[in-house]
């Protein structure tokens, strides 16, 4: 979060003097491929709260996403990207990826996890895929002859499916839980582009959301800013990406708890056309 932040104060002090993209003064849109090599860590907790007694007893083991769950990071992603001019200082933009973390691993030990115990020296399969959709307006409310800067909105859509297969540790027995979960998320942020020299420019977008409700909260972040360069039609970029999701969610009952705490991220290549 702190350095969505400072991306934010650099971007509006160096706009604030300095011209927009030649490409997109002269342009309408553009269409482009991004290949990013794409990291994935964090951990994910799924607890039972059984009462012993007058006493709550939490059962339930936190889990890292690779070390546990043997998932497969980093990943080749090839997203497809095409952006807009509609209408005055309004530009939308569009975006679909899909990635495919999901992995085996060998439990070094016996964990507790979505009320199931499962054994150790044991294969753990766990399936994490996802398909994101984008669909993004920014509207520049400051717009210089080398730059501008905007506030974005729109929302982005994550097709997520999550499950494992394991074996139970008292019975022996076969465990494979799977979900498919479409999850829209709307987001809220800013984003720009500055005009350097001979073609080169800088672009960023940091955008995301929170949420709260009783003892349930979720916020997500997702950064991505680089270098650009245009030639004519030809656009092209090196920049980095930056997404964290973290999510808390408890039932009314006050029986089941589950954390969730994810970063992906990594270096992003772009190759594209204006028109």
């Amino acid at each position: 979060m702190k350095r969505a932040f400072i991306w934010m104060a650099v971007m509006v002090a160096m706009i604030a003097c300095s011209r927009a993209s030649a490409a997109e003064d002269e342009y309408k849109g553009g269409i482009s491929v991004n290949y990013w090599i794409a990291g994935f860590s964090g951990d994910a907790e799924v607890r039972d709260v059984d009462q012993v007694g007058d006493t709550g007893v939490v059962i339930g083991d936190k889990l890292d996403m690779e070390d546990d769950l043997g998932l497969d990071s980093p990943q080749d992603v090839f997203e497809v990207q095409a952006w807009f001019k509609t209408l005055p200082n309004h530009r939308l933009s569009l975006g679909y990826y899909h990635v495919d973390y999901s992995g085996t691993n060998l439990l070094s030990r016996t964990i507790e996890f979505g009320g199931y115990e499962l054994t150790a020296d044991a294969p753990l399969r766990t399936t994490y895929a996802v398909d994101r959709i984008s669909i993004l307006d920014e509207w520049d409310f400051l717009n210089k002859d080398r730059g501008r800067l905007g506030l974005v909105w729109g929302t982005q859509l994550y097709i997520i499916e999550a499950g494992y297969e394991g074996t139970e540790d008292v019975t022996g027995g076969h465990v494979d839980e799977n979900e498919t979960l479409p999850l829209p998320v709307p987001v809220l942020g800013l984003g720009g582009a500055m005009d350097l020299a001979y073609g080169f420019g800088f672009r960023g977008q940091v955008c995301g959301m929170y949420a709260g409700y009783e003892d349930n909260s979720a916020s997500y972040i997702d950064l991505d800013a680089g270098l650009t360069y245009d030639y004519k039609w030809l656009h092209l970029g090196l920049g980095y990406r930056f997404i964290n999701t973290a999510i808390h969610a408890e039932d009314e009952e006050g029986e089941f708890e589950a954390d969730l705490n994810t970063v992906n991220d990594g270096m992003v290549f772009t190759v594209g056309a204006n028109f």
